[in-house]
C-alpha cells in the first residue's frame, strides 16, 4: 500500500510542476497566442481576438451560441390582440 501511494505522490507532484511550468511559459507569452488576449495597463482593457476568431453571426448568432434568454420583465410584454 505504501509503495501505490508514493506512486501517486511522485505522479502528483509531477502534474503540479508541468502545471507551473504551463502557467509560466502562457504567462510569459502574455496569453497572446489565446483566442482571447485582454491586457490591463493604467485602467484601460486592450480586448484582442485571435486570427481565426469568428463573430457571433458566423456561429449562428448569439441564442445559439449562448442559449435562449430566460429573463422575463412584465413591463416590456408584447401585447397581442
Amino acid at each position: 500500500m505504501n509503495n501505490k501511494k508514493a506512486n501517486e505522490s511522485s505522479l502528483i507532484s509531477q502534474y503540479k510542476a508541468e502545471a507551473a511550468a504551463r502557467r509560466k511559459v502562457r504567462i510569459n507569452n502574455g496569453a497572446a497566442s489565446g483566442p482571447l488576449a485582454v491586457k490591463a495597463k493604467d485602467g484601460v482593457f486592450t480586448v484582442r481576438f485571435g486570427e481565426n476568431a469568428k463573430p457571433l453571426s458566423a456561429l449562428g448568432g448569439v441564442t445559439k451560441v449562448l442559449g435562449r434568454s430566460r429573463i422575463d420583465i412584465p413591463e416590456f410584454k408584447l401585447r397581442r390582440g
